[in-house]
């Protein structure tokens, strides 16, 4: 299949599995209120933090191995990156229970290594281009997500909790579904023998990639800790929600992104796609992400009291300048996958520090001002990491050149 023809099934598959969740949030709102909603947040962000560990870039490093190294080794190393997945959860999970963290902490740390799981397993559809498959089985935990939902909410009790416990419960069945629907047959003689050396290339892939993961995650949950301690929970609820909304944008692109890939990586290890052609394609969504936020403004602050309850008539603000920091992470995404190819993890790594570390000031100095200037920080850093990359690549590619 094609890449274009890809990239359609998976933006195409990616939309119709988020349209499920969007029509939960105002089910949701309704349902927990603002306050409850932002407590809602504040575990989903913990959930996304500790995700960083379970999934350890596992789903990636898979990926890269069966581009690099060997093609006929997809399953086994699905089934050691399981197993490495379940180790860092065991230890992580002690620490959290043990320690006397309270119930929603245990569960996002359950809820997250259900999702590292879930990533892993469907991991194969994407490096085996079955992009049906893959959306396919997106479908379906979003379904079961809100099904759930559904049921504990009206049958139990309406919580934060009970939430949490409804996608925790979603990824584990969709896990299962997709390990034993689409053929995870292992060659035990080679997945023995894959065991070590899979597992020590995965974990000097992912070490360096954690701080990539985790600086991406900080840059979309730690305004919400910094808020959750400065402000109320109310202005969290409706911070929250323009945040939440926004991100549907970034599922989309990041789905977009999954599907090309294996592409980009075919083409660059072919050399039809050069340093310098990604540079290009990168400078032209600066300004067409100038023309999505303000599109975005467009959108009235009555809508968003209408259709997810009072209160939320803020949230337009919000999902504006999300909105914008979100596409404006698209020219890193072009890029850096040319730097994920050539193993330059470290690099990388490096990279998302500092704009992490300016994200992190700039949150702080925010906050002191006023709750509305928070998001400045996000787009700021969006802006310094994606020019830092493709820098990099620029000049990376000259050198190869020359060399």
């Amino acid at each position: 299949m094609s890449a274009r023809n890809d990239a359609i099934i998976y933006s195409l598959g990616s939309v119709l599995a988020k349209v499920i969740p969007l029509l939960t949030i105002p089910y949701l709102t309704n349902k927990l209120g603002v306050e409850k909603y932002g407590e809602l947040s504040i575990s989903i962000s913990w959930a996304a933090l500790i995700l960083c560990f379970t999934l350890f870039s596992l789903d990636s490093a898979c990926v890269r191995y069966y581009y690099r190294y060997g093609k006929r080794n997809g399953n086994e190393i699905i089934t050691i990156s399981i197993v490495a997945s379940s180790m860092i959860f065991v230890s992580l999970f002690l620490v959290t229970y043990l320690y006397g963290s309270d119930e929603s902490l245990t569960i996002a740390t359950l809820l997250a290594f259900n999702q590292s799981i879930f990533t892993i397993t469907a991991s194969k559809l994407n490096f085996s281009k079955n992009a049906k498959g893959f959306i396919s089985i997106q479908m379906l935990n979003a379904i079961l997500a809100f099904s759930l939902t559904l049921i504990f909410f009206e049958l139990k009790e309406v919580s934060v909790n009970e939430r949490l416990y409804a996608i925790f419960v979603a990824y584990w069945i969709s896990s299962l579904v997709c390990y034993f629907l689409f053929g995870f047959n292992q060659n035990k003689r080679r997945l023995f023998r894959l065991f070590k050396p899979f597992l020590i290339y995965s974990f000097s892939f992912g070490l360096p990639l954690l701080i990539h993961n985790i600086s991406f995650v900080l840059k979309g949950n730690f305004d919400r800790v910094v808020i959750n301690g400065a402000f109320s929970s109310i202005e969290l609820g409706f911070y929250a929600l323009g945040a939440q909304l926004a991100s549907i944008f970034g599922v989309l692109i990041l789905s977009i992104n999954k599907a090309l890939v294996p592409h980009v990586y075919e083409k660059i290890k072919n050399g039809t796609l050069e340093s310098h052609m990604l540079v290009k394609y990168s400078m032209v969504f600066y300004p067409i992400s100038i023309f999505i936020f303000l599109i975005s403004m467009l959108v009235p602050s009555s809508f968003f009291e209408y259709a997810f309850g009072e209160g939320f008539a803020a949230s337009s603000y919000y999902f504006s300048m999300f909105t914008f920091s979100v596409f404006l992470s698209v020219p890193y995404l072009v890029v850096v996958n040319y730097l994920f190819y050539h193993g330059m993890t470290k690099v990388i790594a490096k990279l998302n520090i500092v704009s992490t570390l300016v994200y992190l000031i700039l949150v702080w100095v925010f906050s002191n001002i006023g709750m509305k200037y928070i998001p400045i920080a996000s787009i700021i850093s969006s802006v310094i990491l994606s020019m830092l990359v493709i820098s990099k690549v620029y000049r990376y590619g000259d050198i190869k050149i020359q060399s």
